[in-house]
């Protein structure tokens, strides 16, 4: 059990990592059409903010299991929300370097550095309990190793007990 714990931890860490890489594509891909014009960055903008509603549906499911990464994920999710809204708003602005293109500018830099100290905040919860959950799997692992040493030892005693009563009856 302690394994699939291990297992389950390792799972939820490369689901954020999946996230914020795909949350990165989806900023980049919205500056890269508002710089340049061109559809197919603005069409990698549309696909990578689908993706983000399935990987943050996958983690909040993943992360059940803890209060503390289910409120994270709940605002992680809500930041996101925010955050390709600005982006959509850069997609369709007008002229850069306007007063409103600045503000909006600016609030997607503060959501994305908010986000990033939340999947910071979340791989570090992680992390530890990866160091804990493996220890006890290891810790686990030494026990079954003792009793299994223990039982082949009791096994041995028993079977020269049964064959020294043996030989002593055919004497």
């Amino acid at each position: 059990a302690s394994f699939d714990w291990v297992e389950h931890t390792y799972q939820v860490i490369a689901r954020i990592e999946e996230y914020r890489a795909t949350l990165r594509g989806a900023e980049s891909a919205a500056r890269g059409y508002r710089l340049s014009g061109n559809p197919a960055m603005r069409d990698e903008f549309t696909t990578n903010a689908g993706l983000l509603d399935r990987q943050l549906a996958e983690l909040t499911t993943s992360v059940a299991d803890s209060s503390v990464q289910s409120d994270r994920a709940r605002q992680l999710k809500a930041l996101t929300r925010t955050r390709l809204q600005l982006s959509r708003q850069l997609i369709a602005a007008g002229q850069p370097g306007t007063a409103p293109a600045l503000q909006r500018a600016a609030r997607a830099a503060g959501t994305s550095a908010a986000i990033e100290g939340l999947t910071h905040s979340m791989l570090e919860t992680e992390q530890r309990l990866l160091v804990a959950r493996r220890e006890l799997t290891l810790s686990q692992g030494r026990m079954l190793i003792a009793f299994g040493a223990g039982g082949t030892a009791f096994a041995i005693v028993l079977l020269a007990m049964s064959f020294a009563t043996s030989t002593a009856v055919f004497d």
